[in-house]
């Protein structure tokens, strides 16, 4: 219910009540009560992200290409890590068939320009010590145009990463102590591990290192961003409010120098339930008391959604050793 204070006359104030509806405000895609597998159409409603020519302003500059072309890159070591195979998979809109174009994927992998989706790297011909670029792109087989196009995070190699020397008594990093520093950005973690290291712990533990929601839009007990929002995962992308990608292999390469292990607790089955997608305007309740709220993002930018109706999550956690 909205109320609307109208004066009359400067004397007379009278009380105009309107209705208003209070339902969710993208329901289109919600599964119906109950329901446990997707239908038909479920391939191409996953494709919501806005286009670049999106005219709802919606679009951002992290979304990229996400409304034709998603993926993500698969690593593979050999068991004695001397070679690593590099894999982008990836998932097209099925409206770029529907629309009759005809198209050819493009990989890079750093300097190399190549028609097939993976590389094999080996450790003794190491090129990419400060990390690998990676790149899928979709081009239009008539044109030669470029239709999509997607940058995934640069990867390391395990095979770059420093030696870490202490005593057998920590039996490879399995027993001794480890130190959480709660909520410190990964700099001020590679600051600090010159003196945990001196001190004698085995390791330092981190938050999970994944992309999780952000917002400044719903505060919760009068908090912002309350700590366990770190905990809901958005992606796998290694871009927390604790830092990117680049610093957290910065402070894993800064500690393991000071013979310090970096532990991290990370979720790999789910992503969160408590997000909602990039409209401007949410709403749930009755007529009588309407709750409004803005979208929810990524910590590093990326475009997400609510768990449909009915869809039962399942909740594995793991504790990582980088």
């Amino acid at each position: 219910m909205k109320v609307v204070f109208v004066n009359i006359l400067f004397s007379l104030n009278l009380f105009i009540i309107l209705n208003e509806n209070c339902s969710v405000f993208d329901d289109e895609y919600l599964c119906e009560e109950g329901q446990l597998s997707y239908d038909e159409q479920s391939d191409e409603d996953a494709f919501q992200t806005p286009p670049r020519n999106d005219t709802s302003g919606r679009y951002r500059k992290t979304y990229q290409d996400m409304h034709y072309l998603v993926g993500y890159t698969q690593l593979k070591y050999s068991l004695d890590q001397k070679y690593c195979t590099v894999k982008i998979i990836t998932k097209v809109n099925a409206k770029l068939g529907k629309e009759g174009i005809d198209y050819y994927f493009i990989y890079k992998f750093g300097e190399n320009k190549i028609k097939e989706d993976n590389i094999t790297l080996y450790s003794e011909k190491d090129n990419y010590p400060k990390g690998m670029s990676i790149s899928v792109i979709i081009m239009d087989i008539k044109t030669e145009n470029e239709i999509a196009r997607l940058d995934l995070e640069d990867e390391y190699f395990i095979w770059d990463n420093p030696e870490v020397s202490q005593s057998k008594e920590y039996e490879n990093g399995l027993k001794g102590s480890i130190v959480e520093l709660f909520g410190w950005p990964y700099e001020d973690i590679a600051e600090e591990c010159e003196f945990i290291g001196h001190a004698g712990y085995l390791g330092v533990k981190i938050y999970s290192p994944n992309e999780h929601i952000l917002t400044y839009d719903l505060v919760e007990n009068n908090v912002v961003n309350p700590w366990w929002y770190i905990t809901q995962t958005v992606s796998y992308k290694l871009n927390s409010r604790l830092g990117d990608k680049k610093q957290l292999k910065c402070m894993i390469d800064t500690c393991r120098k000071y013979n310090v292990r970096v532990y991290a607790g990370i979720s790999i089955n789910h992503m969160t339930g408590g997000g909602n997608d990039m409209y401007d305007d949410h709403r749930a309740g009755s007529s009588e008391q309407c709750i409004h709220w803005g979208p929810k993002t990524g910590s590093a930018g990326s475009p997400f959604g609510l768990f449909p109706t009915g869809m039962k999550i399942i909740h594995i956690q793991k504790n990582v050793q980088f």
